[in-house]
């Protein structure tokens, strides 16, 4: 799966406007073939920052939906003044999904540098912190992701984007003796950025 992530500043006396217009070109997105869903989360820090993530089947589908009429059409419509802005634009391969029974619209996102060499040994690591996530109950999916290499950026962060049912979930597995017991094994250090959202408005695919 590939995931196009998007860091936002809104305008915050424009929010519900700015919302709208995303969601309402997640809408078109969900008609394209290999759209997969989005999500537009706030976060729960500062009223104007919001992560935006769309997954596809494939990188090739997202860039061919942006040369559809309807994508054209819709970036020659931006609306006069500030609405909204990017802070960051950034492509990711999903490498490991683990998908949990409960819903819920709390995400973490956390980051990580991890060179090319310990990449399957990093994979293997998440799979056991996902295990102890499930184990503590509470959790949505887990996902993670490696950061596509372009002139921009290189291939050697990590993504993990964690969906809980709630905040108490999530603490709740901060506080579980299954993260504990991963921890004292783990070869990995903590994550260099931890974030959490709400996730505000999603869009499933009509395929």
């Amino acid at each position: 799966m590939y995931l196009h992530l998007e860091l936002k500043t809104m305008a915050t006396d424009r929010l519900g406007e700015a919302v709208q217009r995303l969601h309402y070109l997640h809408t078109l997105m969900a008609a394209a073939p290999g759209f997969v869903n989005s999500q537009i989360c706030e976060y729960l820090g500062n009223p104007g920052q919001y992560l935006i993530v769309r997954t596809w089947t494939e990188g090739s589908a997202h860039a061919a939906f942006r040369q559809t009429a309807p994508a054209r059409d819709f970036a020659g419509s931006r609306p006069a003044g500030f609405i909204y802005d990017n802070l960051a634009v950034q492509e990711w391969q999903c490498v490991l999904e683990t998908p949990g029974a409960a819903a819920g619209d709390y995400v973490v996102r956390q980051l990580y540098s991890i060179e090319s060499a310990v990449w399957p040994a990093f994979v293997a690591e998440r799979r056991r912190h996902d295990s102890a996530a499930l184990a503590s109950g509470g959790v949505t999916s887990l996902r993670t992701f490696r950061m596509v290499a372009n002139e921009k950026a290189d291939d050697t962060q990590a993504l993990g984007l964690d969906r809980w049912t709630d905040r108490a979930a999530y603490i709740r597995f901060l506080e579980s003796t299954q993260l504990a017991e991963y921890r004292q094994e783990a070869r990995f250090g903590g994550s260099g950025l931890t974030e959490c959202y709400h996730i505000e408005d999603e869009v499933l695919s009509k395929g």
